[in-house]
């Protein structure tokens, strides 16, 4: 095989093809002399591995450089995908904003198509009820209205107008928020208005019926007086149907016209403006409406604002639409605004219930108070008095979540009273207050607990003795003595459970004292002795011995100096002895060991732990009698040396016994830790 086709294979197949294919091959002419050349050369065997060495290094770079690219291949294809997508939500969305802005405009040129149909509608029809009208005065003889006559109407029109715009003007500057309609339909009201027809029966009763449109509150009046005034006057009686927009006038011809004249009048006296009151709106609107209602009756004039819009639309004839505006606008003019915005919880305080807070605070204020639920936005308008004693008022309803108490008293007393009034969850609190009926706040603080008690003046002073007499009441202590400090962990238990069911259970406060030296208890009397003799039960069971059931014993033994030796690093002794026997081995007091369960298992460990317990006593005495050996070996160096100590010589004075580790093989399971705290 040539180096040219060995290479190829290398490229394909990776370095493993220049071992796989000589020998599959049957090796090379080469590859023989190499081996015999070897074999008598050694210098020219280590050329040949040299050379082997060589080739795969050279077949593994080139792997390596055909994975790099796939890799890099890999990468760019990504790249590449990537970018598709991005242009491809681009023109997504290029599209859809096309979409829009044409369906936009499509949109706009409708409405303006509908716009001019609808004039173009009105004005057909503006021109057949007027011809109607010439071919009906025509078929009943009526004689037509002379040129003079329309030319004294036209005159008396364009003073009216003139009339209008000066008071038009004198508005123009009060305030950017308003916005004249002009009604430029009023010719064709009048024509449609004047359209109905009067029929007469053979009994003489005349009939008309009038489209009157959007007018019927107009033509009814503030409380049904305009209407009331039309039928006095003429004699006919007018019914408006408001389904249909129809009034219906009857009685004689003479009565009929004369109403018809008359409610003619009234409608192409009509006159409409808009303003936006903005912010301003409940100012407008007053207290359950009180104001927009005094606003209509005493200007004639009527007033629509729709709920949750602040858009005024001011109808009725034109002198009241101009005394409505003007009222209106000295409201505006008049007053100041100011928002708070209240949080969800604080939301019900200043409403109340009902709607009763709310109404409280623009009674006492003056103000009016307009609470978006939505937003929880608190709007406030009226004068600058008024607002601001509104708002004092709101926040003075959020800080007591409701109307402000009479009387407020605070006293300070000791933290652990504080958590004492305060109680689980704060149930003891949540009870103060329903019996006294105050409200009562509890702040623990460095230097103490601070209480403020608020409410009616009596109730204050009551629920302020109820509290001293639960502190009172909860004040008797107690002291048990602890004659060990590792009585402590007893009686705190696994991460306190021992100590806080004492707790719970007695309802007293159960500390450990500072120094470990005993535990105090407080509470009531009862309390008290309930948690005293719970701790005492569990004293006497930390140091008297394990319980023993039915059908086991009991044994126990000093372990003396030995106890650590016995219990192990970490009580490992002990847990080997429990696991290995099924006995249970406790020690209590220090030093005393009882075991507890069957007897077979209880006698094995006690013979395992006297086995260990005479080997310690052995190791001291075999230690005692070498520190004998050393210092008689002491003494007679001392008087070789003329009774002077050598300089090596121990003159701490006394020989102490070596500690008991020094004398334990490493290899002894029963070796005592090297830390007692392990214990």
């Amino acid at each position: 095989m040539d180096s040219q086709t060995l290479a190829t294979l290398v490229a394909v197949g990776g370095a493993a093809l220049l071992f796989v294919v000589p020998r599959m091959l049957g090796g090379s002419k080469d590859e023989g002399e190499d081996e015999k050349a070897a074999q008598t050369n050694p210098a020219g065997e280590n050329e040949s591995k040299k050379k082997k060495k060589k080739s795969k290094n050279s077949a593994t770079g080139k792997k390596e450089a055909l994975a790099k690219k796939k890799k890099e291949e890999a990468a760019e294809k990504k790249r590449l995908a990537a970018e598709k997508k991005k242009r491809a939500e681009e023109e997504k969305a290029a599209k859809a904003k096309a979409e829009k802005e044409a369906r936009i405009k499509a949109e706009k040129e409708a409405k303006i198509k509908a716009e001019k149909e609808a004039k173009e509608k009105a004005a057909r029809e503006a021109a057949q009820a007027k011809k109607k009208k010439k071919n009906k005065n025509k078929k009943n003889k009526q004689p037509e209205v002379d040129a003079g006559k329309e030319a004294e109407e036209a005159v008396a029109a364009a003073a009216a107008a003139a009339r209008l715009a000066a008071a038009a003007a004198q508005f123009e500057n009060a305030g950017d928020d308003w916005e004249t309609v002009p009604i430029k339909k009023k010719k064709k009201k009048k024509v449609v208005v004047d359209s109905g027809v009067t029929d007469v029966d053979a009994s003489g009763k005349a009939t008309a019926e009038i489209e009157i449109g959007e007018f019927g509150s107009n033509i009814i009046g503030p409380g049904g007086s305009r209407i009331t005034q039309i039928q006095s006057s003429s004699g006919a009686s007018v019914n408006i149907d408001k389904g249909s927009s129809l009034c219906t006038i009857t009685g004689t011809p003479e009565q009929v016209d004369a109403a018809k004249e008359m409610v003619i009048n009234i409608i192409g006296s009509q006159g409409k403006e808009v303003i936006d009151l903005g912010a301003k709106r409940s100012l407008v609107f007053g207290a359950g409406g009180e104001r927009i209602r005094k606003i209509q009756q005493e200007s004639g004039a009527r007033l629509d604002l729709d709920k949750g819009s602040s858009v005024c639309n001011i109808s009725g004839n034109a002198e009241a639409v101009q005394v409505a505006r003007a009222m209106i606008q000295g409201i505006l003019n008049d007053s100041n605004i100011d928002s708070i915005v209240l949080g969800e919880k604080e939301l019900p305080a200043v409403i109340g219930k009902g709607g009763e807070n709310v109404r409280r605070i623009q009674a006492e204020s003056g103000a009016v108070v307009d609470i978006d639920g939505d937003s929880n936005v608190c709007t406030i308008t009226g004068s600058a008095e008024q607002v601001s004693k509104a708002a004092q008022l709101i926040r003075l309803y959020v800080e007591h979540r409701g109307p402000p108490p009479e009387a407020v008293e605070t006293i300070t007393v000791s933290q652990e009273h504080g958590r004492l009034l305060i109680g689980k969850k704060g149930a003891t609190v949540q009870n103060l207050q329903n019996q006294t009926g105050t409200r009562i706040s509890i702040s623990l603080e460095v230097s103490g607990a601070v209480v403020t008690v608020s409410g009616g003046k009596q109730q204050v002073v009551d629920g302020v003795q109820t509290i001293y007499k639960l502190i009172a009441d909860n004040s008797h202590t107690d002291t048990i003595a602890l004659s060990d400090a590792k009585l402590v962990p007893a009686i705190l238990g696994t991460k306190g459970e021992t100590i806080n069911k004492i707790r719970n259970t007695t309802d007293a406060r159960v500390e450990i004292a500072v120094d470990n030296s005993g535990v105090v208890i407080t509470g009531t009397k009862s309390q008290v002795a309930k948690a005293r003799d719970m701790i005492t039960a569990k004293i006497a069971a930390e140091l008297g011995p394990p319980p023993v059931k039915a059908g086991e014993i009991q044994k126990h033994v000093d372990l003396g100096s030995a106890t650590g030796k016995i219990i192990g690093a970490a009580g490992s002794n002990i847990a080997r002895l429990e696991k290995e026997h099924g006995a249970q081995v406790t020690v209590k007091n220090g030093t005393m060991c009882y075991i507890t369960g069957p007897e077979g298992s209880v006698l094995k460990v006690k013979k395992e732990i006297d086995d260990v317990l005479e080997r310690h006593r052995e190791n001291l005495e075999r230690a005692k009698k070498e520190a004998e050996k050393l210092r008689e070996l002491q003494i007679q160096q001392d008087q070789s040396n003329g009774g002077m100590p050598g300089a090596n010589d121990v003159v701490s004075g006394g020989w102490d016994v070596p500690e008991l580790s020094s004398w334990t093989a490493t290899s002894d399971p029963w070796a005592a830790p090297s830390n007692s705290s392990t214990w």
